[in-house]
């Protein structure tokens, strides 16, 4: 959203940036940070760039980003929505016991995982999630962190595999293969790619109905919406996820199949070579 606000990368409920950014912005200490005295006079600097530039075409990897920036600056201009591309050979389902196995998961009960680089990050969600997991009845439950900071949590039954932080490829890929869930708790996000790599290695999604998470996330196919952005709320979603596989659910094959179907980096090349074509 940088490009139509006057400082924030994630406006959350702020809709200042429709009718002009100004230093009653309510995080504008938030990264990247700005002072409040020159918050609206970027928030003009880019409104005029952008009048300025009217061939000018935002491209968005979302739906949310791309009805977002329609509603702010870009409403003039062309708007494509363009998804990431995924490197689908790479990122792969690997048999699930072969997974748990590799990364010393024997801990009994269904898996979850989560994954940012921090959970103490607002944005990412950690503090809805550690209290969702608080709510959740069944048990026993193991619980795959995978980032910087173990979670602080004891719950009777609730089992912690960290995985701290990790850039390797093939680690992440285990990780994904050895969950029954992957659960995306960051109450706005854009196109996460984890949320990608989870469902291109056959992980189904919890996550909230907010911002581009509905664009992979389908109920039925790839996983499961919460219907409200709070920790009750997802509780109950991860509660219904378990209970779907406890009773035979898999939606292993459907995500991969999302996954190959709209995601690959061969199609997102394409889509771009097509836009750069109707340029010109």
């Amino acid at each position: 959203m940088w490009s139509f606000t006057g400082r924030c990368a994630y406006a959350y409920d702020c809709r200042k940036f429709i009718v002009g950014c100004n230093d009653s912005c309510p995080t504008h200490g938030e990264y990247p940070a700005l002072a409040r005295e020159r918050i609206a006079y970027v928030w003009k600097q880019r409104q005029r760039i952008l009048a300025e530039h009217p061939n000018l075409v935002a491209v968005c990897p979302s739906r949310w980003l791309a009805q977002e920036a329609l509603a702010g600056s870009w409403s003039n201009h062309r708007v494509e929505v363009i998804p990431y591309g995924l490197a689908l050979k790479a990122y792969r389902p690997i048999d699930r016991d072969l997974a748990r196995r590799a990364l010393g998961i024997e801990t009994p009960g269904p898996v979850l995982l989560t994954v940012a680089e921090r959970l103490t990050d607002r944005r990412k969600g950690g503090g809805i999630l550690i209290e969702a997991m608080q709510h959740i009845l069944s048990r026993p439950l193991t619980w795959v962190t995978m980032g910087h900071g173990r979670p602080s949590i004891h719950v009777d039954g609730l089992h912690i595999h960290h995985l701290d932080y990790v850039d390797h490829e093939r680690t992440k890929v285990l990780a994904y293969s050895a969950a029954d869930v992957f659960v995306h708790p960051a109450p706005v996000d854009n196109l996460p790619n984890t949320v990608m790599e989870a469902i291109a290695c056959g992980a189904p999604v919890v996550g909230f109905g907010t911002g581009g998470v509905p664009d992979m996330v389908r109920p039925g196919q790839t996983g499961w919406l919460s219907e409200e952005t709070t920790a009750q709320a997802l509780a109950t979603t991860i509660e219904k996820a378990l209970a779907d596989i406890c009773q035979g659910s898999d939606l292993r094959t459907s995500c991969r199949t999302v996954a190959e179907t709209e995601y690959g980096l061969d199609l997102q090349a394409r889509r771009y070579l097509e836009l750069f074509e109707s340029m010109w």
